[in-house]
Parts: structure tokens; C-alpha cells; sequence
């Protein structure tokens, strides 16, 4: 993920749109142990706040 989110060669909202995909792959996984589940949810939700931030402006 930090490889996406510190890119400067990309626009925010692609490198926000992609770390959310990255995330939602391993909020997908089912090797990923139960109690990291609703802490991807939170960070996804954070990430679609700055998305819809930076759209906005």
C-alpha cells in the first residue's frame, strides 16, 4: 500500500482509489485472521472520506 500511497508520479485520488482496492483484497482474503477485519473496514472508510475530499476540491 505505501508503494501507491507515496507515488508522487500519480494523482491523489488514483493513488487513494488504488490503495482502497489493494485493501479491499486483503479485507477479501480468507487467510486474513478475523479481528483485522473491521480494521480494514476502518481504514477503507477513511480512505473513501479522502477520496471524496480530494474529488470535491
Amino acid at each position: 500500500m505505501q508503494k501507491w500511497l507515496l507515488n508522487k508520479d500519480k494523482e491523489m485520488d488514483v493513488r487513494l482509489g488504488m490503495t482502497a482496492s489493494i485493501l479491499d483484497d486483503i479485507f477479501n482474503d480468507a487467510n486474513l485472521p478475523t479481528h483485522y477485519g473491521p480494521l480494514c473496514l476502518q481504514i477503507q472508510t477513511a480512505l473513501e472520506a479522502l477520496l471524496n475530499e480530494v474529488r470535491g476540491s
